[in-house]
């Protein structure tokens, strides 16, 4: 795992309502460690359900800096308190105008490469938990705080014993076989599988479907080429443009429009505020990549390159295992004024990138050899056996027919010397009985 932050060069000017200048920091790689909990099975229904555990170990020779490095960025619980009391009477938005005083938060603030990613313990949550207790569930504040080490939400998989093309298929996540955070049917529906795997006997033309947790949301990756990875052939699959296109370019994008049809967001972002706490964070894939211009003219810094920030899969066609991921993505925050934060008054609407990762994997020398010799190389002999015993098979028949035509022609010219014996026969009596008279 590898992560980039954004570094605000300009947070003074940003605040009096200059475009911020970005600067990516990075990579600060972690080895990533899975494995899976309170594995269970169900033979009858053909399920395996369990819980994921990831560890992440820095590696600091694989990255630019340490952990301790600091940058600037925006403050996530001020604005998230900002957006969740935006449409409450004035009496209530008053509590945030007095907690933002008493505590001296500012709306930009300069974190570590691990406060932002892992978490900290935030004044501003830390106040507002004295005056309101138990109103927030913690005053811990990180973008993936509570993911290192601790097991995950509960998903249930189809095993594929009933029917091997459902292999990997999510039947629940978090208890849940739909969801119910956005505005359709469709957009609510729980397809594919949890991205570990796919269905195998995979075609070209058929796309991949998965399910996030972290975005709740289903996504699909189109083929896009033949690839090759240690020898072995796969299909490069890639996250297509109308994955984030809006709801005018693509009308199913509509149910994602929050909190209703007419709060639809800019093309290239994914927006995650129903399932984030209230926060209005969005996705996107790294620099805007996919984005409307717009995006690109509200910040400075950013420079989108499809080969090196799209979100792709290499996939096994046959088995449909995953060879190699790339899953980039984005981490923004909508920010905008609010008459409750007093700094932020002069603040233009604005996305504003705080980190992007690449989560990535390819298979390995070792594991492609025994992949070729224990896959790959049973099905190769058996193909050839078919391909000798049709061989074969197809000798045998045509003997046959050579030998049933040699018989056929060896019987007419029995039927035709014994025509004609019996011909000679009696043309011997005829003259025989002549010569008597």
């Amino acid at each position: 795992m590898q992560y980039w932050v954004w570094d605000i060069l300009n947070p003074d000017d940003f605040l009096m309502g200059d475009k911020p200048i970005m600067e990516q920091k990075g990579p600060y790689t972690y080895l990533e460690y899975r494995n899976k909990l309170n594995i269970t099975h169900d033979h009858d229904e053909g399920t395996v359900s369990f819980r994921g555990r990831t560890n992440y170990q820095f590696v600091p020779e694989e990255s630019v800096g340490l952990e301790s490095d600091t940058f600037w960025t925006v403050n996530v619980p001020v604005f998230t308190v900002a957006n969740l009391l935006k449409d409450q009477p004035g009496p209530i938005k008053n509590i945030q105008r007095l907690i933002h005083e008493l505590s001296n938060a500012t709306s930009v603030l300069e974190l570590s490469v691990y406060d932002v990613i892992w978490g900290y313990e935030d004044a501003y949550l830390l106040l507002f938990d004295e005056l309101f207790p138990g109103q927030i569930p913690t005053t811990i504040f990180g973008l993936f705080a509570g993911t290192n080490y601790t097991a995950g939400k509960p998903w249930v998989l189809k095993t594929g014993e009933k029917d091997i093309k459902d292999v990997g298929q999510v039947v629940s996540w978090n208890g849940l076989t739909e969801l119910d955070f956005w505005g359709t049917e469709w957009a609510n529906m729980i397809n594919g599988t949890d991205a570990s795997t796919t269905a195998p006997f995979k075609k070209s033309s058929e796309d991949v479907y998965v399910f996030v947790g972290t975005i709740c949301r289903s996504g699909y990756l189109t083929y896009q080429r033949e690839n090759e990875l240690e020898g072995l052939k796969t299909g490069r699959y890639q996250v297509p443009f109308e994955l984030f296109a809006n709801a005018t370019i693509n009308p199913d994008n509509i149910g994602f429009c929050y909190p209703d049809e007419n709060s639809c967001h800019p093309t290239g972002m994914i927006n995650a505020e129903p399932c984030q706490s209230g926060a209005p964070v969005f996705f996107s894939l790294p620099h805007f990549l996919y984005g409307d211009p717009l995006l690109l003219e509200g910040v400075i810094g950013m420079e989108p390159n499809e080969e090196e920030h799209i979100l792709s899969f290499d996939v096994e066609m046959l088995t449909g295992i995953v060879f190699a991921v790339s899953n980039r993505i984005q981490v923004n925050l909508k920010v905008q004024s609010y008459n409750t934060v007093p700094d932020t008054r002069f603040l233009r609407t604005t996305y504003v990138p705080m980190v992007w990762l690449n989560e990535s994997s390819i298979i390995d020398a070792e594991s492609a050899e025994f992949f070729k010799s224990s896959i790959i190389l049973p099905l190769l002999i058996a193909r050839i056996a078919v391909g000798l015993l049709i061989g074969i098979g197809g000798v045998m028949i045509i003997a046959g027919i050579i030998g049933y035509c040699c018989l056929c022609k060896d019987e007419k010219k029995v039927e035709k010397k014994s025509i004609e014996m019996q011909g000679s026969y009696n043309k011997g009596e005829t003259n025989h009985v002549y010569e008597k008279e």
